[in-house]
């Protein structure tokens, strides 16, 4: 089981995410989603940023877009530690078009912009 991390925690394995008793956050608990359904390794192993255009995706068939974009401030969105608050909103739009490309070729993203299952 991954550890809990801001009230919340996976068993990858079983396909469940644990959420403290009043402290559920829904963008981070998106972001455990995408572990559990968006990829194909292990939280040790993943590659968080492969599922973060699946994230937005979901966010923002929730509504919650600016809600998932303020939760992830402090995300690293480059090889250079560039933070996603660090970027303009341009760059932003683009590193989420890009990310969602990104999830289409991985099969995580239909090609309608659906986030897809691959667990």
């Amino acid at each position: 089981m991954a550890p809990f991390i801001s009230a919340h925690a996976i068993d990858w394995t079983a396909r469940i995410i644990y959420v403290v008793k009043g402290r559920a956050d829904v963008p981070a608990i998106l972001h455990e989603m995408g572990h559990v359904f968006a990829s194909r390794r292990s939280p040790w192993h993943s590659k968080e940023f492969s599922f973060f255009g699946w994230e937005y995706l979901l966010a923002k068939e929730l509504g919650i877009t600016r809600a998932w974009a303020k939760s992830n401030q402090g995300y690293s969105v480059g090889d250079d530690g560039t933070l996603y608050a660090d970027l303009t909103p341009q760059q932003r739009k683009r590193v989420v078009q890009t990310q969602i490309l990104k999830g289409i070729k991985l099969g995580i993203i239909s090609k309608g912009h659906v986030p897809l299952t691959v667990r």
